[in-house]
């Protein structure tokens, strides 16, 4: 699934909220130490902000260890999604990486060359007093193959939820018959 907040205000996304069939992925890179990831479409841009992980905000008991490791999932996660549903299936197998910076900076790399790949994206506005957008998450449209990876503990820190894990079983199920 992707998902990805952009904070809104001065640079609000010209995207409207709703759903947008063959969006273009046309931009990643690097701005301080965030991740931008650009969508152009015939509504307009959206620029998506993925946030350095701090472990600065945490959710109720979590402690800010647990808020990072979160974080990080989060963007590995929206990570991953965006290279299944816009990289070649044999350039995304190949791809490793030991730490959570290198996975990034890699991925950036790929990502970041001109790909022009279509997707389709839901603009969503969160709360009225949350002023950020969520793009929804793509479940995987090729293969889970890369999630099996982090879900067989090579990443032992980056836990999958246990819907998550249901969804690779179901993949997993359905494939091997």
């Amino acid at each position: 699934m992707i998902t990805a907040k952009m904070f809104m205000g001065d640079n609000a996304p010209s995207m409207p909220p709703g759903i947008h069939e063959a969006v273009e992925f046309t931009a990643a890179y690097f701005e301080m130490d965030d991740i931008i990831l650009v969508f152009e479409g015939t509504e307009g841009k959206l620029k998506n902000r993925l946030f350095q992980p701090t472990g600065e905000y945490t959710f109720g008991d979590e402690t800010p260890e647990d808020a990072l490791e979160r974080k990080r999932f989060e963007n590995l996660r929206l990570i991953t999604q965006l290279m299944v549903a816009t990289l070649d299936e044999a350039v995304v197998e190949a791809f490793e990486a030991e730490t959570y910076e290198d996975y990034v900076k890699g991925a950036i790399t790929l990502l970041g060359r001109p790909i022009h790949k279509k997707v389709n994206i839901k603009v969503v506005p969160r709360k009225a007093d949350q002023p950020y957008t969520k793009l929804p998450d793509l479940r995987y449209p090729k293969t889970p193959a890369v999630v099996e990876r982090w879900v067989e503990g090579t990443k032992p820190s980056l836990a999958f939820t246990d819907k998550e894990l249901e969804l690779v079983e179901e993949w997993r199920k359905e494939h091997q018959e």
